[in-house]
């Protein structure tokens, strides 16, 4: 996994990074807190979407049930804004154990923030971009 490249460059990395150590630390209600009541995120094991923040919240306490010990990067972070709306693009390089056995990908995700600064969508793509086992 690569190592993190460099300091936020906008308020909304800093969120998205901020977003993700909360992941890591399986500190789900600050994760969840981060977002809008009308928030929508992607189950990408069962292939539908979440909506709403208990919603939310359920999947991930289930999903912290499964994994432990994870380190999280973000890479190629890129923020475009257009009025009141923000899009932040990335790869998330994940490295966890998953049920016990040690595993990491990369996927793409991007991260639609309306009104500015406020997280209402975090929609990851629907396919794993690489798929790689982590070093112990």
């Amino acid at each position: 996994m690569p190592p993190p490249t460099r300091l936020p460059a906008t308020p909304l990395e800093r969120d998205a990074r901020q977003f993700w150590a909360h992941f890591d630390a399986k500190d789900h209600q600050a994760l969840v807190a981060m977002m809008t009541e009308d928030a929508m995120e992607t189950d990408d094991l069962a292939k539908r979407w979440l909506r709403g923040q208990a919603a939310i919240e359920e999947h991930f306490a289930r999903m912290g049930e499964r994994y432990d010990d994870s380190h999280t990067v973000l890479e190629d972070v890129q923020v475009s804004e257009i009025s009141d709306t923000a899009v932040l693009t990335c790869v998330v390089h994940y490295q966890m154990r998953w049920d016990g056995q040690p595993g990491g990908m990369a996927m793409a995700d991007d991260d639609d923030l309306r009104p500015r600064g406020r997280q209402v969508e975090n929609r990851a793509a629907p396919h794993e971009i690489a798929r790689r086992p982590c070093a112990e």
